[in-house]
């Protein structure tokens, strides 16, 4: 892992970045006006031989080459020089800490920003009751301190604990002022004092831009697995409802009709729930076993299309173990008014190695599209529950999938059937470039991950057209 979007940082990236990058990666999922930025991972360490006599057997040095993959990243944004510059800029910030404390070296976050015409801090201070405001340089629209003065109070409340916010104000054309959050400390005195002498010229904090922020068009398709919270990113090509997430029958409703008119011309797929936590069976056989159930969630699909004219929605079967569970639903589907006719779409998500092995069976039943859950695959090939900790010794390991990819992947390519791949293995490096070779349709992602997979798809289709 050589990067990661400020924006895309979770709890479980804990162990390997500061606490503060952690916060920063919160408020900006939650709408705070972060500045758009990187975590920069440092470079590998290697001992290389001094030789047999010398009185030191070895010695440590840097890989000082930047990584591939943050080269085109970076190139997206900035210059060949400016590039330079940056890497070396942090080689030496990584130099400086081995030298008082070898390791670990920790991750650098870079900022993009444009023309920086303000900067300073912000706090609640606890005895004024009152938000202090620390301006170092330029200065500040009325309109601008009444907004600092309202945020420090909002991010306050979402970290629980004060903070002393960073900020700057960039203008990347006249007549714009955009304030952004860079950086936060624990509100403390010390930290305080510390600020008041902070340098942005002597941190990797802050990146001109010398071009227009990357055009988000890719040839793969990204569609976004809905939250619980019904949150909808305008940058995505689809979206993924999953009913299990929305328990109310008014919610699931609210769902497909919000995505749906927010993307008219964009497919909206509704996944029928996948109860985990039904006694007798979970996905397709558990929706055979509770008519009921799947009653409801036929009735939420007809209402969003025949009484709102929504016929962007489509349909997926959950979880499904075997071709003749599939027709079985399929049966039921059919009786409760759901059929594979004019611009109704049944989709099918492929969880277990039988889907794969026997996909021609799938396809002369009859779909129109296919969800393959690399994460439920992936289990299910290693042998280990998905919620369990021990998965942490076979994330890395991908080749069982992809072999079992590849031949699923041609039949249904012949048949003419589009393809979106899901689950957080689609992230993964190897995994990514291999699902770009082959020309699936679409990969499904997280809120977090929308915002800037299109970068990551680039860069892979790069490589894909460089080797084809």
């Amino acid at each position: 892992m050589d990067f990661l979007p400020i924006k895309s940082l979770r709890d479980e990236d804990r162990e390997h970045l500061k606490q503060d990058l952690i916060y920063l990666a919160k408020l900006h999922q939650l709408g705070f006006p972060i500045a758009e930025g990187l975590v920069i991972f440092p470079p590998n360490l290697a001992l290389k031989p001094f030789g047999k006599d010398h009185p030191y057997q070895q010695k440590v040095f840097f890989e000082t080459k930047i990584p591939e993959n943050l080269y085109q990243e970076l190139a997206l944004r900035l210059k060949k020089d400016q590039i330079k510059k940056l890497w070396l800029q942090l080689l030496e910030v990584w130099f400086s800490e081995f030298k008082v404390k070898p390791l670990p070296l920790t991750a650098q976050p870079i900022f993009f920003v444009s023309n920086i015409i303000a900067k300073g801090t912000v706090y609640f201070h606890p005895e004024d009751k009152d938000s202090k405001i620390d301006i170092w340089q330029g200065q500040l629209s009325p309109q601008l301190l009444k907004e600092l003065d309202q945020l420090v109070g909002k991010m306050d409340r979402q970290l629980v604990i004060s903070h002393i916010y960073h900020f700057i104000v960039e203008s990347p054309k006249k007549g714009i002022q955009n304030l952004k959050i860079i950086k936060l400390t624990p509100l403390t005195q010390t930290n305080i004092s510390k600020s008041k002498h902070f340098d942005f010229k002597n941190q990797v904090f802050s990146v001109p831009i010398s071009n227009s922020s990357p055009k988000k068009g890719t040839a793969i398709k990204i569609f976004l697995d809905l939250p619980k919270e019904l949150t909808i990113e305008p940058s995505v090509d689809g979206v993924i409802i999953s009913g299990e997430k929305i328990r109310q029958f008014d919610e699931k409703i609210f769902a497909i009709v919000e995505a749906a008119n927010t993307f008219p011309n964009f497919p909206i797929i509704y996944k029928l729930s996948d109860h985990k936590d039904f006694k007798d069976a979970r996905g397709s056989l558990g929706l055979i076993y509770h008519p009921e159930i799947l009653r409801k969630e036929a009735e939420a699909v007809l209402f969003s299309r025949n009484k709102k004219q929504l016929l962007n929605v489509a349909l997926a079967v959950p979880f499904v173990r075997s071709y003749d569970e599939f027709l079985k639903l399929k049966r039921e589907l059919a009786s409760l008014g759901i059929l594979r006719k004019g611009s109704l779409k049944l989709w099918v998500e492929f969880a277990v190695p039988e889907n794969l092995l026997n996909v021609s069976d799938y396809i002369l039943a009859g779909f129109d599209g296919a969800i393959i859950n690399l994460n439920e695959l992936h289990a299910f090939l290693y042998g280990y529950q998905p919620n369990e900790p021990e998965k942490i010794y076979y994330q890395d390991q991908t080749s069982a999938v992809l072999k079992l990819l590849e031949l699923a992947i041609t039949n249904l390519h012949q048949a003419k059937i589009p393809i979106l791949v899901s689950g957080k293995l689609a992230l993964n490096e190897e995994v990514l470039h291999f699902l770009v070779r082959k020309g699936v349709w679409g990969i499904v992602v997280d809120l977090a991950s929308a915002q800037y997979f299109h970068s990551n798809i680039k860069i892979a289709e790069k490589a894909a057209a460089k080797y084809a």
